[in-house]
This record gives structure tokens, C-alpha cells and sequence, in this order.
């Protein structure tokens, strides 16, 4: 079973780093970030 503390968390980290290479705006990365972790 998926759990988003040990399977969804750990990824927070890569994800804001591939959301700011694309946006160039630290703003809009950390955006990204939430945008996705409220869906999951």
C-alpha cells in the first residue's frame, strides 16, 4: 500500500527542484509543489 508519508513525502524535494528548473520562479515551484501534493 502507497502512503504518502513514506512513499509520497520523500519526493517533495525532487519535485520542487524539477518545478524551478521549468518555472525559473521560486514562487510559482513552491505553488507547483502544493498544486500536486493536495491531489495525491
Amino acid at each position: 500500500m502507497i502512503t504518502f508519508r513514506t512513499d509520497i513525502l520523500p519526493l517533495k524535494d525532487s519535485l520542487f527542484r524539477l518545478a524551478l528548473r521549468i518555472t525559473q520562479n521560486r514562487e510559482e515551484a513552491e505553488d507547483v509543489v502544493q498544486e500536486t501534493m493536495l491531489k495525491l
